[in-house]
């Protein structure tokens, strides 16, 4: 007897198999997505850090009141807009805004959930602020 079609078993068989190897792929592209949005994370909090540390050295050994003077002019006092007469200074962030906090996917500032980064002006230190939105929940503020 010769037959034409598959059996129901073979068909079952068929997708546990499929459905083996979509538990065993899936993970693996979760974790490189967390991975990408760690690197993205690093990579904005080095150029924060690099572009604080240049206006430093220009403003007399001083940081920023607030990081949204590193998107705008100054003049060595940290003054916006700058006053006639003097040299402007910066911007050190191009396009006018801070980057995004790819765990928060904001650029904001505060101490508070949700805003993308902490800043300590008195010390010109900058830290994320994702609350430990990452996908294994760990907080990401030491970078």
């Amino acid at each position: 007897m010769k037959r034409k079609a598959f059996t129901l078993v073979e068909i079952l068989i068929v997708v546990v198999i499929l459905a083996i190897l979509a538990a065993v792929v899936v993970p693996m592209f979760t974790d490189a997505s967390a991975d990408a949005m760690e690197s993205s994370l690093k990579t904005n909090l080095s150029s924060l850090r690099s572009q604080l540390a240049v206006y430093h050295a220009q403003h007399k050994s001083t940081y920023p009141a607030t990081l949204g003077l590193l998107c705008v002019e100054t003049d060595i006092n940290g003054t916006n807009p700058v006053p006639s007469g003097s040299k402007a200074l910066g911007p050190y962030i191009q396009g006018g805004a801070l980057p995004v906090n790819p765990f928060t996917q904001t650029n904001t500032v505060g101490d508070t959930s949700g805003t993308a980064w902490k800043y300590s002006a008195a010390a010109g230190t900058i830290t994320a602020n994702d609350g430990g939105s990452s996908p294994e929940g760990v907080a990401h503020s030491s970078y």
